[in-house]
């Protein structure tokens, strides 16, 4: 990321006669962001070891296998150990352990798993990264990968297929032809980006690949605005990342309307409600031009350092599908994203009932799109 500074006087309006939505990135905002990730960071690492903080190594997008910018396997790894040895069970530790240390916790994961069944083999999902681990040796790894074929879970056969078993491959095609054919990328992306790149490439031909990426590119440049275009959009982030096609956030960025379905959601699904005690007050105005005017006055401060923010005039809501900016800094790290996640970070710090998880999201983001920054300093 190069540092953007900005050349206008703050609260310049753009040629449009509008303030602008996404910032130009000073030195001293910059600085600003940097201690802000690393505090938010900090606390997430503390709270992921006490269980406060949801265990982010298994979810896709908030970390990069093998080390990431914002922590790393080592980390992961005697988090894990703790969180053993508190619990026999603990999956998301099990998980952690079998892939970094795989002969010291062999006997450990196959007790577990012995465990777990004896019990009942109750959210049988939460098992399939260990299980994966001992299929086909096992039977319970192959009973529960392989009669869950006739699935009713999206992507439930890409995870079979993944650990070998062949026959689900005729369901991952089928699953090509019905999805694509309608053009519907959310649901192609769950069912078949599970696979992987490598094993992408083996179930779908070049050219049906190809197909899938002129769909991505058409979306992209379509008005987010509307509810099923934006998901298409988010959708078609996530091809990217799979499919290293930088192409696709290129077009997207091209797109003047993304930015405000990004921060605010698209129409019909906003992000935002006002406050109680706004509501009067602003009861002429949609939360949605409440907080853009709030946030546009905001980042016209921001060339001259991070400035206070205004008292909160709505509350921010936020789901756990909602990894765009996260997609962003894997799929496109530069400045656009650096632009995306500082203007989503005032606005976090505009409005109230904030999840903590997003703030986490923000920081991750932001500390990759700088990662490259600091790497070359240091050099």
């Amino acid at each position: 990321m190069s540092t953007q500074v900005s050349t206008e006087r703050p609260g310049e309006a753009t040629s449009g006669g509008e303030l602008p939505l996404l910032p130009l990135l000073s030195e001293a905002f910059i600085r600003s962001m940097d201690g802000w990730t690393a505090r938010v960071i900090a606390r997430a690492k503390r709270g992921i070891r006490s269980g406060a903080v949801r265990w982010v190594w298994s979810l896709p997008y908030w970390y990069r296998h093998g080390g990431d910018a914002w922590v790393d396997e080592v980390w992961w790894t005697d988090a894990a150990r703790e969180a053993l040895a508190a619990d026999a069970m603990d999956t998301h530790a099990l998980e952690v352990l079998l892939e970094n240390e795989a002969d010291n916790y062999r006997d450990n994961a196959l007790a577990a798993v012995e465990a777990w069944q004896a019990r009942g083999g109750f959210n049988p999902e939460r098992w399939d990264g260990i299980l994966a681990h001992f299929y086909p040796e096992h039977a319970v790894a192959r009973g529960h990968f392989e009669s869950r074929i006739s699935y009713t879970t999206i992507g439930a056969a890409a995870r079979c297929f993944r650990v070998g078993f062949q026959p689900a491959r005729d369901d991952l095609r089928q699953a090509y032809v019905d999805y694509r054919g309608r053009k519907e990328l959310p649901v192609l992306a769950d069912a078949l980006l599970p696979l992987g790149r490598e094993l992408l490439q083996r179930v779908l031909s070049a050219p049906e690949l190809d197909r899938v990426r002129l769909d991505c590119l058409e979306i992209c440049g379509q008005d987010p605005s509307w509810a099923e275009v934006h998901a298409g959009q988010s959708a078609a982030l996530r091809w990217a990342e799979a499919m290293a096609w930088s192409e696709i956030p290129a077009r997207l960025q091209e797109n003047a309307g993304y930015p405000q379905a990004l921060l605010f959601g698209p129409s019909g699904r906003s992000r935002l409600s006002l406050n109680d005690d706004q509501a009067g007050a602003d009861r002429d105005r949609s939360p949605r031009d409440a907080i853009i005017h709030a946030l546009r006055e905001h980042v016209a401060q921001l060339p001259r350092g991070e400035r206070r923010a205004p008292s909160a005039p709505c509350r921010l809501s936020w789901g756990w599908r909602d990894v765009d900016l996260l997609l962003w800094s894997l799929a496109l790290p530069g400045d656009h994203c650096a632009q995306l996640a500082a203007a989503a970070t005032s606005l976090s710090k505009l409005c109230r009932g904030v999840d903590f998880h997003y703030r986490l999201l923000l920081a991750i983001t932001w500390t990759r799109v700088r990662a490259p920054v600091r790497a070359s300093a240091g050099a």
